[in-house]
């Protein structure tokens, strides 16, 4: 896992005394409509298939000259994070890194959070300084002759949750949906294991929540999102541990209560996580 920080973004954050508060990032300016892959699409692959929110449908970039990219047009779009999600980058030794550009795509510029070259294929998340540009991408390089498969693409402006969590919350540090079969001789001796891992889980109450948040537009969107099963990154503690998935829920609706003490609020968020061992 890899959350890569831009140091301006770091600097805000650290000022607020947000640094390790949670995030999320769902509102996607990258659609159907305006994404396209810089070289082609290989068969069956798609740029669009990245922007489903589902994983099981990657889109596969064309490499040329050890480059693949996918590309998002438009005018004065909006971001601040990044997140791709059931890759391939560390299996083909490849970097990453999030771009834009005001040119018509003549010439392109880091967004700030600079290159990833992960050492597994769990989630990435970039996180960098507020920023208006026509065109984002994400560009693959180093990719020799080897072919990237991204199951998703996600780019937009991330919501740092308030208040932050520890007690009680059990992340995932290996995938814990594991079925597991053992097979056994009448004289309890083990013959073999079967066992099909099924990503991981997590739940956790958010409490002393401003009602004012969670009143808001942009936590009702969310909101809306998360009940209806909509695909989501989150970052638990993003600077200390890095944990970052794709995730969406697991079970229970989020349904904000009343805590009793003044008029703060709490509410719960029961996930499901795509999580690659």
């Amino acid at each position: 896992m890899t959350v890569a920080i831009d140091p301006t973004r770091a600097a805000e954050l650290a000022a607020a005394d947000q640094t390790n508060n949670p995030v999320i990032l769902w509102d996607n300016i990258a659609t159907v409509s305006n994404i396209t892959s810089l070289h082609g699409d290989e068969t069956g692959g798609p740029a669009t298939n990245a922007v489903t929110g589902t994983t099981y449908d990657p889109a596969i970039p064309t490499v040329s000259g050890g480059i693949a990219a996918l590309e998002v047009t438009g005018s004065s779009l909006v971001a601040n994070a990044a997140c791709i999600y059931a890759h391939n980058i560390a299996d083909i030794s490849a970097s990453v890194r999030i771009q834009y550009s005001d040119d018509g795509g003549t010439s392109w510029s880091d967004a700030g959070a600079g290159a990833v070259t992960p050492t597994d294929n769990q989630a990435i998340i970039w996180r960098f300084d507020e920023q208006t540009h026509n065109d984002w991408r994400l560009q693959v390089f180093n990719a020799s002759t080897n072919q990237p498969i991204i199951g998703g693409f996600c780019i937009g402006t991330e919501i740092v949750i308030e208040q932050r969590f520890y007690a009680g919350y059990a992340p995932p540090i290996t995938p814990n949906r594991v079925d597991l079969i053992s097979n056994k001789s009448e004289g309890s001796h083990l013959l073999g294991t079967r066992f099909v891992e099924r990503g991981s889980a997590a739940s956790v109450t958010i409490q002393h929540v401003n009602p004012a948040t969670l009143r808001g537009a942009t936590w009702k969107a969310f909101q809306n999102h998360f009940n209806r099963g909509g695909g989501f990154a989150f970052a638990w503690r993003p600077t200390k541990y890095g944990d970052g998935f794709w995730s969406w829920r697991g079970g229970n609706v989020i349904a904000p209560t009343n805590m009793g003490i003044k008029d703060l609020m709490e509410f719960g968020l029961d996930m499901r996580f795509y999580d690659e061992p």
